[in-house]
């Protein structure tokens, strides 16, 4: 069997070629880190089975970060495989760098040209054969050609590529290389640059022949990236993320949710009433109502405000704006030990989440993208905000804007401070500021509709497992007797009387354990769960606080709303936790939250009963 291997700089078309060459739908993006490990499709070139192998991005042959060390080893590990070495005419300098030293190392290599009609409206003009001369190595154009010309016209070009060398390197490191293999070589070659003013001597060679090489093949120069002015970068990101934000959280996203929570609501009620009908138990009907209608409403009611989140996501970042954002806040994220590309995540995390911890898949490093996960769960998102409203007015009066705010403020700081107890990265991830650029509204469409649709894939199993764990919380008693509703009785109830006297030292009671339990599938959920504790409607919840089985108090509705901001995240921010890392760190994270909530409360609710008393 062939191999094609594409290899190239981050954000030069790979995983666009890719998916041209396979008919593969693949993420992609215009920013560093799309592609994060190799993908692989087995295509038909003639009568010849062919497999197309999309690697990470790489900055050199050196590699700097766990993707680039994919991509080293995988190459190391196919010395006789031909490499389709993906240049950016936007970044002509770098890739043919990358394309010498690969012909140094003894591979087989193929240049792939993109963005080659916009940088012809930049003024940007190659002469493709000249360049194949100079590199001599076959050079070709993916311009606008189908599926099949592109793959036979790489194919033609495949069997003139060779893995002679260009000789350019120093003489002392070109003559060790000889007659070595391709590991043997790469082995030397690491070696040789590290010992003192080596790599500035290699550095000087391989950009002699670049530069000798551009001044015969470019007509036009380069034109340069133009970056904005720090104060229009922080003006166009404060309107964009503040538009994205109205769009997602406000009017619009809340109306859409509101028509599909509605639509849903009635189909749902009619096939009640259907099962009603039919004479179905009771206890059937409450178990496909609570389980099956709501666990099913509660996935679908995210897909509004998901596929919006991707869509202003895919806008930004196919646009190139979101390169810039990150451009302009990595040297803060790198004081906490995050990544540049974490600020994004975080600020969404402020809407939901759930729907910004997959936002984290960029993050090229393991060690910034576990930080980033953590430090979400410490962003009060949106559904946290009606339980400070309602606790807050009910207890703290003209002080409750104040006090939630506060809680706001406290919730970060503990988030950004507890982030201390995971190890910090030694070396930062490279990030560029990328050029602006039209998106395209086919790659939008695709790459919203797939990722709404994984997302979903990944969460309606824990959420309905969960769903099953409450209701049957909820209506069995401890002796497996069915009941109609919660009561003291409830294995849920007598599970929270159990475990509450180790809430007693935050002044919290079984009641509002139990609510925090029953908030975990939605944050929003804990104010229905108060009312139904206390055995009231919800529009009486407010002036019933302090009376019933939840008899709280200042001290014990303060230390309540400190629980509430910290403690674990919910369960589809859970599923998504556990999807984009590993069990030990999402164990390790549920439980460090629970600790430091713990100790938070502690500390408020015994300074609030000093003050009281």
């Amino acid at each position: 069997m062939n191999e094609w291997v594409l290899v190239g700089l981050p954000n030069v078309g790979k995983s666009t070629l890719f998916n041209k060459l396979t008919q593969s739908k693949t993420h992609v993006g215009n920013w560093s880190g799309v592609t994060v490990k190799e993908l692989a499709s087995d295509i038909m070139v003639g009568s010849t089975l062919t497999r197309v192998v999309d690697l990470p991005g790489m900055y050199g042959v050196v590699p700097y970060s766990d993707e680039e060390k994919v991509t080293a080893d995988y190459l190391l590990s196919r010395p006789n495989c031909t490499i389709l070495n993906v240049v950016s005419v936007f970044d002509l300098n770098r890739g043919i760098a990358q394309t010498i030293a690969l012909k140094e190392l003894g591979f087989r290599v193929m240049v792939v040209l993109t963005f080659w009609q916009k940088g012809k409206k930049d003024g940007i003009d190659v002469d493709a054969s000249k360049l194949s001369i100079d590199l001599r190595c076959p050079v070709v154009i993916a311009n606008t050609q189908g599926q099949n010309d592109l793959i036979n016209l790489i194919n033609q070009s495949v069997s003139t590529s060779t893995s002679k060398p260009n000789s350019c390197l120093p003489q002392e490191l070109a003559q060790q290389l000889t007659n070595e293999t391709i590991p043997e070589r790469y082995k030397t070659y690491l070696a040789w640059q590290e010992r003192e003013n080596n790599l500035d001597k290699l550095y000087s060679s391989i950009y002699s022949k670049v530069n000798l090489v551009l001044s015969n093949c470019v007509i036009h120069k380069e034109k340069k990236i133009k970056i904005l002015p720090l104060w229009r970068i922080i003006l166009q990101f404060v309107m964009i993320v503040g538009l994205g934000f109205w769009v997602i959280f406000g009017p619009i996203g809340n109306s859409i949710k509101s028509g599909l929570d509605w639509i849903l609501e009635s189909l749902f009620g009619k096939a009640f009433i259907g099962l009603e009908k039919l004479g179905t138990p009771m206890w059937i009907r409450q178990f496909v109502d609570e389980v099956i209608f709501s666990g099913l409403g509660s996935v679908l009611g995210f897909l509004p405000q998901i596929a919006l989140l991707f869509l202003f996501v895919e806008l930004i970042e196919q646009s190139g704006i979101l390169s810039q954002f990150v451009w302009l806040f990595m040297p803060l994220c790198h004081k906490f030990g995050i990544s540049g590309k974490s600020i994004f995540p975080l600020l969404m995390g402020a809407g939901c989440n759930t729907t910004a911890i997959p936002l984290t898949s960029s993050i090229k490093n393991t060690t910034h993208k576990h930080r980033t996960i953590y430090l979400l769960p410490y962003m009060p998102c949106s559904a946290k905000l009606p339980v400070l409203a309602l606790i807050s007015g009910a207890f703290f009066g003209n002080w409750a804007f104040l006090v939630s705010v506060g809680l706001y403020i406290l919730s970060i700081v503990v988030g950004v401070f507890s982030i201390g107890l995971l190890p910090k990265a030694s070396t930062f991830d490279i990030w560029e500021y990328n050029r602006l650029q039209k998106p395209s509204t086919k790659v939008i469409f695709t790459n919203v509709v797939k990722d709404s649709a994984h997302f979903l894939n990944k969460i309606w199993k824990v959420l309905l497992v969960y769903a099953i764990l409450i209701w049957f919380g909820i209506h069995f008693s401890v002796s497996f007797s069915y009941m109609l509703e919660l009561s003291t009785d409830s294995i849920l109830s007598v599970f929270s009387t159990f475990i509450s006297p180790l809430f007693a030292p935050l002044g919290l009671n079984w009641a509002a354990v139990c609510a925090l339990i029953l908030g975990m599938p939605a944050k929003e959920l804990t104010l229905l769960s108060l009312a139904m504790i206390n055995g009231v409607e919800a529009a009486d919840l407010s002036s019933s606080l302090a009376f019933g089985v939840l008899n709280f108090d200042i001290s014990s509705a303060l230390s309540f709303l400190c629980f509430f901001m910290l403690y674990t995240p919910c369960i589809s921010s859970i599923a998504q936790i556990k999807l984009n890392t590993n069990s030990k760190f999402t164990l390790w994270l549920l439980f460090t939250q629970l600790v430091i909530a713990y100790l938070v409360s502690w500390f408020v609710y015994s300074c609030a009963r000093c003050v009281q008393s």
